[in-house]
């Protein structure tokens, strides 16, 4: 009986040494060439379990391996040649695999994966790690039946999931939304309406105030629209599939343009071509060619004639 109890002891152990070989890991030195894959084609040096130098890259249609020679086509990658950053069977640290709905980011976080992206984070309970290539159940796997299959954590004891920053938020404040309504209410006669909150008109605003002549906006909320009804109509009060007729259109002052196709001419001075003055061409006044008074020639009075008596 104790020897039968011994055999089966043997057997198991043996059984946690061939499935405790580290398998190769996106993001991790690897035993058999001694590199870390970043990605399926670039790759750093390891020495001593450590990286070292600039990042290397594969060359043509070739990704990062287990393999001696790091870079291989991807026909040739097999059972033991493993595609290290791509393969859906390893999966990798913070990285989303199509085929996989969970991934792991640290070694007791799991994360969910949409669109290859993560989606939220979820924390393994105590004695669990994170385990991306578990082929049954959950990612979060106790740490009993780790060692029995001879796999640890995906992740390094010193690998930290940061959560994104949010984008900034663009909805507006009370204060902003006053604004718009303001902006909004020349020539409104009702107490309350609906406006655009940008030129986009995607999203809407709502205003209400407790008289006509009141700048007070007792009541305003944020509209905000997305897909499939990106835009809101003030006129419908709703998200709607197109761009409504009366969203504003954004009014913007063209800068003066400089034709450079015309390199700048200098003023030509042209001589003035007005004659110099001329001396009075007026003939000299002529001596008059009325003729000299003529003495008359009536014969002066002579002696008569007549004979004297």
């Amino acid at each position: 009986m104790f020897r039968l109890i011994a055999v089966l002891v043997i057997a198991s152990l043996g059984f946690i040494a061939a499935q405790g070989q580290d398998q190769p890991k996106c993001g991790a030195c690897l035993a058999e060439n001694e590199v870390l894959c970043v990605s399926e084609t670039s790759y750093y040096l390891c020495f001593d379990g450590e990286s070292f130098g600039d990042e290397l890259q594969c060359t043509g249609d070739t990704v990062c391996s287990n393999a001696e020679a790091v870079c291989v086509p991807k026909t040739q990658i097999s059972e033991t040649v493993k595609n290290v950053c791509g393969d859906a069977s390893i999966g990798g640290c913070g990285k989303c695999i199509t085929s996989n709905k969970y991934t792991c980011v640290s070694p007791t976080q799991a994360a969910r994966c949409i669109n290859n992206q993560i989606a939220g984070v979820i924390n393994c309970k105590g004695d669990e790690i994170c385990i991306a290539d578990v082929e049954v159940g959950s990612v979060c796997v106790p740490q009993c039946a780790a060692v029995y299959l001879g796999k640890n954590a995906t992740c390094d004891e010193d690998a930290e999931y940061t959560t994104p920053a949010p984008a900034p938020s663009t909805t507006p404040s009370s204060e902003e939304r006053s604004i718009i309504c303001n902006e909004a209410s020349a020539g409104v006669t009702g107490l309350y309406f609906y406006t655009y909150a940008d030129e986009s008109c995607k999203n809407g605003v709502y205003c209400q105030r407790p008289s006509i002549s009141s700048t007070d906006w007792t009541t305003t909320f944020y509209r905000p629209c997305s897909a499939p009804t990106p835009y809101f109509d003030t006129l419908l009060k709703n998200c709607v599939a197109t761009k409504p007729k009366n969203c504003p259109v954004p009014t913007t002052t063209a800068a003066p343009v400089t034709d450079s196709s015309l390199a700048p001419v200098s003023p030509t001075i042209v001589p003035s071509s007005t004659a110099a003055p001329v001396s009075d061409t007026t003939a000299a006044p002529v001596p008059s060619s009325t003729a000299a008074p003529v003495s008359d020639t009536t014969a002066a009075p002579g002696s008569s004639s007549t004979a004297a008596p």
